[in-house]
């Protein structure tokens, strides 16, 4: 499977979940509120973000599935995107190394997908 159509799936499924749920392009996470002010979406992708500097992206997934199983409100649908899609800007050597893959990446979308919209059409996924 080549890694530009892995890619452009993750790309249009991140695209997909903000336009099912928002109704809205997808915009890239920003940390502080425009008031300077940290809320508890904040918090977690702040914490995703450490996770994953230091590697550890499978942990920083079983964050984020956690938080989403235990509070499921669409607030943290954003971050959820956010964190997916910045793990989609890095390259394979760097997920590799941290015991990741894209196939997974994309599999974690479908999974919001499923969560916060529509069922997807998982016809052509890996």
């Amino acid at each position: 499977m080549s890694n530009d159509w892995l890619m452009r799936q993750i790309e249009d499924m991140t695209r997909l979940v903000a336009s099912i749920v928002f109704h809205k392009k997808f915009e890239p996470y920003a940390i502080l509120e425009e008031d300077g002010q940290v809320n508890e979406e904040n918090l977690l992708y702040g914490r995703l973000r450490a996770r994953v500097r230091q590697g550890d992206i499978p942990g920083a997934e079983v964050l984020l599935i956690e938080t989403l199983e235990k509070d499921p409100r669409e607030e943290y649908l954003p971050v959820a995107l956010a964190f997916y899609e910045g793990l989609a800007q890095m390259d394979d050597a760097r997920l590799h190394s941290c015991r990741y893959s894209r196939e997974e990446i994309l599999k974690g979308l479908v999974a919001l997908e499923e969560r916060y919209g529509q069922k997807p059409d998982t016809k052509e996924l890996p």
